[in-house]
């Protein structure tokens, strides 16, 4: 009887594990064509590609392609002549907003809108020799951006009705998120920056290489303190409290760290030859505990996007479905 209950115990140890290997599926999407800048998913079932073809020394085509069958079927519903997409995009108040370059006057780059219900393509107006980060920030968009002699920050309505430009006193960023009362930056110089009402404070943490809004006033962040190892940090505004959470062993890279209210995800990985290969961390528990994901495609990682509890990671004309 004891050896039927363990053998038992051992058939439902290896469903487990077969159910936990069996969280990707993955989706053909060869209609599209053009290289992939931006993926972002409205829904589970309705979701948006962003691709382009040649570059600013040749012919130039950018697309829009809309899934409304899970990354199933795509259809192309927007073409434009001599601009490429490029850098970073956002969702905010059913619509897409994104950097486009001008194929003909590299001085003339611009912030799009997309509409997603009217299908309407705007651009602000606004010319823009280089871009960063692009955020939302109380339904507003704003995005780092370089005009010969420096560095501005740009703040606009969602409808391109009016904005404003300020000189930015961050300018090396690679990772901002925001809640209603502040700004956090993590900065080429690995530091962490917060803005709140116009007033700057460092928080001491050591390499800081990501960060995500997990709640109101908390975000993680993902650290490289030590060699091959990936720590994972939550701090808290209201009472400044920085908490370890998580340490990764053998890992050397961290990217694509992101949240919702479901769950947190990010990529770590490790350079092997002239690739890096990723696995995928996730958290269903707001960062209390972690797992590990093995990827089907370990190289080809990007876009990806996460909405509600699941992942599409776009790997070369097909995409990874991760089911949390």
């Amino acid at each position: 009887m004891k050896k039927v209950a363990l053998n038992v115990t051992i058939f439902l140890l290896f469903v487990s594990c077969l159910n936990t290997n069996d969280r990707i599926t993955i989706i053909d999407c060869k209609e599209t064509h053009g290289k992939p800048e931006y993926m972002l998913f409205k829904s589970e079932n309705e979701g948006y590609m962003f691709n382009y073809t040649g570059n600013l020394y040749s012919e130039t085509n950018t697309f829009i392609f809309q899934t409304t069958s899970n990354g199933k079927n795509w259809k192309q519903i927007f073409v434009r002549n001599g601009y490429l997409f490029s850098g970073f995009a956002i969702l905010c108040n059913n619509a897409i907003y994104g950097y486009i370059k001008n194929a003909e006057d590299i001085t003339k780059n611009n912030l799009f809108k997309f509409d997603l219900t009217t299908q309407e393509f705007k651009l602000l107006g606004f010319n823009i020799e280089a871009i960063g980060n692009i955020w939302v920030k109380n339904d507003s968009i704003c995005l780092v951006f370089y005009n010969k002699p420096q560095h501005y920050t740009l703040t606009t309505d969602t409808n391109f009705l009016s904005y404003s430009v300020k000189p930015c006193y961050i300018p090396k960023i690679k990772g901002i998120v925001s809640d209603s009362a502040n700004t956090y930056y993590i900065t080429w110089k690995n530091q962490l920056v917060i803005e709140t009402n116009n007033e700057y404070k460092e928080v001491a943490i050591n390499n800081p290489v990501g960060i995500t809004k997990i709640a109101e006033n908390k975000v993680l962040i993902a650290t490289n303190e030590q060699e091959n190892t990936i720590t994972l940090y939550q701090f808290e505004t209201t009472n400044n409290k920085l908490e370890k959470l998580q340490t990764f062993e053998n890992y050397s890279i961290i990217s694509h760290l992101q949240s919702n209210e479901k769950v947190i995800v990010g990529f770590v990985g490790n350079i092997k030859g002239m690739f890096v290969e990723y696995d995928l961390i996730y958290s269903i528990d707001k960062g209390q505990t972690w797992q590990i994901q093995k990827l089907k495609e370990k190289n080809m990682i990007t876009p990806n996007y996460l909405v509600n509890n699941i992942l599409y990671i776009y790997s070369g004309r097909k995409l990874q479905k991760v089911v949390f």
